[in-house]
């Protein structure tokens, strides 16, 4: 599954995800690319997750085991039609190649910095965390068209406790307490995405 990489050339790999088909597994291949080359791909930020529930994901169709929270932030990125072009380090670096690993890490920033895009995943949906994320969303529209002074004379103390209830916990998940990944998150070159389940 693992061809090795350049470092002269600073070759990573980025992972072809396939597009779902009717809720299949998580099917993708790898492409070696040179960040020389400015390739167009995506970085994922996330934490690993609890390695003792492992899922498989198919490389090139060969079961690989990967945690829950890599396998639901795959399921919520995958397109529906076409492929989708990421670098995930679980993935994207063979784990049974320490020399790899290292010269790997070395180039972490440069992998972050030259994304088209860093993808933060907080993590699968819990305790109403879907409907923060939404509103999180709904008060940065408000906010872009200018109406948020105007939403907040007419919202309640009492609306303001539930949303702010719904809001809160999605800022301690792990994510936020890892030094690695607000560095995933700051060395982007455009301010990341994030979803949460």
């Amino acid at each position: 599954v693992y061809s090795p990489l350049n470092n002269e050339n600073e070759e990573i790999r980025v992972l072809l995800l396939q597009p779902d088909t009717e809720g299949q597994p998580i099917h993708c291949s790898l492409e070696i690319v040179s960040l020389q080359a400015w390739p167009d791909y995506e970085a994922l930020s996330y934490v690993w997750g609890d390695a003792s529930n492992l899922k498989s994901i198919y490389i090139d169709e060969t079961a690989k085991y990967e945690t829950e929270n890599l396998e639901i932030a795959l399921l919520h990125l995958r397109h529906e039609t076409q492929h989708r072009r990421l670098w995930v380090d679980a993935v994207s670096i063979n784990q049974e190649d320490n020399d790899e690993k290292s010269k790997q890490v070395e180039q972490m920033k440069k992998i972050y910095q030259f994304a088209s895009r860093v993808l933060v995943w907080l993590g699968k949906e819990e305790n109403g965390s879907d409907l923060g994320m939404e509103l999180l969303e709904t008060f940065d529209s408000w906010v872009e068209v200018g109406v948020a002074e105007t939403i907040n004379a007419v919202l309640t103390e009492n609306d303001w406790d539930r949303a702010f209830g719904l809001i809160y916990p999605i800022f301690f998940r792990r994510w936020w307490t890892r030094a690695w990944t607000l560095q995933e998150y700051v060395v982007a070159r455009e301010p990341p995405l994030i979803g949460c389940g």
